[in-house]
């Protein structure tokens, strides 16, 4: 998983990377094995906001 240093902004080319899924917060898209996957804009929000503050 990328994964920001403490204080640097969000990139608009910022993704993340975990157990074959890819989520990338800019194109609000969640793959699995390059696949799309269905989601809801609060549960991706909330995913978003999770992996973004993994640790």
């Amino acid at each position: 998983m990328k994964v920001r240093a403490p204080g640097e902004p969000p990139s608009a080319e910022h993704s993340f990377s975990f157990d074959g899924f890819c989520l990338i917060p800019h194109r609000q898209l969640l793959l699995r094995d390059g696949e799309h996957v269905r989601v809801g804009g609060r549960a991706r929000d909330i995913l978003t906001l999770l992996v973004e503050r993994a640790g």
